[in-house]
């Protein structure tokens, strides 16, 4: 007895399969290290008497962040690759910090540092490594 998928389901399953391939684009490895150590040396850069400076716009306040790790996870959207560094505030609560990097002359070049997560909400975001895509859409739209 032979059993036969509806066309639908199958044009259906089909479209998600290359959906999902297509929204994690592969990073090589020279450009994963090229990035990991231009965020770093970003990082190291807005550094000013051992913490990280950042200005957290929607409270209006300048944030003293004591960096804690960069993320091993390089992922890539279009030509904006992410990365991602946990910090504390001064009051020890977790900080996630996503980094947005485009390569220009095959060197990185950042764009710019976003305040993913603040306190309680972030510290969930240590126990992972990958970025969802989904979340890095939203960013580049």
């Amino acid at each position: 007895m032979s059993r036969k998928i509806p066309a639908f389901v199958f044009l259906s399953l089909l479209i998600a399969s290359v959906m999902v391939a297509s929204s994690e684009m592969p990073v090589e490895p020279r450009v994963l290290n090229q990035v990991q150590t231009a965020t770093r040396s970003f990082i190291d850069e807005q550094m000013v008497d051992g913490v990280y400076l950042y200005f957290h716009a929607a409270t209006d306040e300048l944030k003293r962040l004591e960096f804690k790790m960069l993320h091993p996870v390089v992922s890539r959207e279009g030509d904006i690759y992410f990365t991602r560094a946990d910090f504390f505030d001064g009051e020890g609560r977790p900080v996630n910090m996503r980094f947005l990097v485009v390569m220009r002359d095959n060197r990185p070049h950042m764009l710019q540092a976003v305040a993913h997560q603040m306190g309680a909400d972030a510290a969930g975001y240590w126990s992972t490594t990958a970025i969802p895509s989904t979340s890095m859409r939203a960013l580049v739209e």
